[in-house]
């Protein structure tokens, strides 16, 4: 901790716990953010009263088609996982122009209708996923790389030694309740202690930060277009 709160004072950092390298000056910063502070209230609200419907679809989908799930990458910079392991399906990403209609139609038709109203919402960042964290799992500490996205996971299948810290807190999932953190903080995951068969499962979405303006919202969308054009 003495190294980064050596950094802080350069700058190099906005806080100790807050290490993004990438940041917009002025925006609000803590570490976990309920669902009325987001912009996505009335959206994240809807899906949690849906939450029983999209648990059935992604149970299915893990029970008889997990070779769609591959190992989940840490952020650039995180040092990887000490044990177990995280797994995602992604649903939707700018990445691959957008939903994967394949999932959608064959697969988790009323999840994705649900999710294609949220993808039209101006607080709605990029990257939807399923997200399915192994028993045995723990992550070295990380933090993303900006400070102005926030990431909502709606938990789905949920177990008590299944925890996430972000900051200096540390909280577990609930079945149909939204967790949503700033990614920019320092978090850690761990799932130890749980029979070896256990999961627990979440839908993970990307949100903007409420405070980013929206002129750079779509310039940040247009270059990542650009990038990836030219792939």
């Amino acid at each position: 901790m003495e190294v980064y709160a050596e950094a802080v004072k350069h700058g190099v950092f906005p806080s100790v716990h807050q290490r993004s390298v990438h940041n917009l000056l002025g925006l609000s910063a803590r570490p976990w953010w309920t669902v009325e502070q987001s912009e996505c209230a009335k959206q994240l609200k809807t899906m949690e009263r849906q939450w029983t419907a999209i648990r059935e679809e992604a149970l299915k989908v893990w029970s008889k088609r997990k070779s769609l799930f591959v190992e989940e990458a840490l952020p650039i910079g995180s040092s990887g996982m000490l044990g177990g392991g995280e797994l995602a399906l992604v649903l939707r990403s700018n990445a691959i122009g957008g939903f994967r209609e394949e999932i959608c139609d064959r697969l988790m038709q009323s999840t994705c209708e649900l999710l294609k109203h949220f993808e039209t919402a101006s607080c709605a960042k990029d990257k939807i996923k399923l997200s399915i964290l192994l028993a045995g799992t723990r992550t070295w500490p990380f933090c993303g790389p900006t400070n102005y996205v926030l990431e909502a996971q709606l938990g789905l299948v949920a177990h008590s030694d299944a925890r996430i810290r972000v900051g200096n807190e540390t909280r577990g999932w609930r079945p149909g309740r939204f967790l949503v953190f700033d990614t920019s903080f320092e978090r850690e995951i761990s799932f130890e202690g749980a029979p070896s068969n256990a999961i627990r499962l979440a839908l993970t979405m990307e949100l903007w930060h409420p405070q980013m303006p929206m002129e750079l919202r779509g310039k940040i969308r247009a270059a990542d277009g650009s990038d990836e054009e030219r792939k």
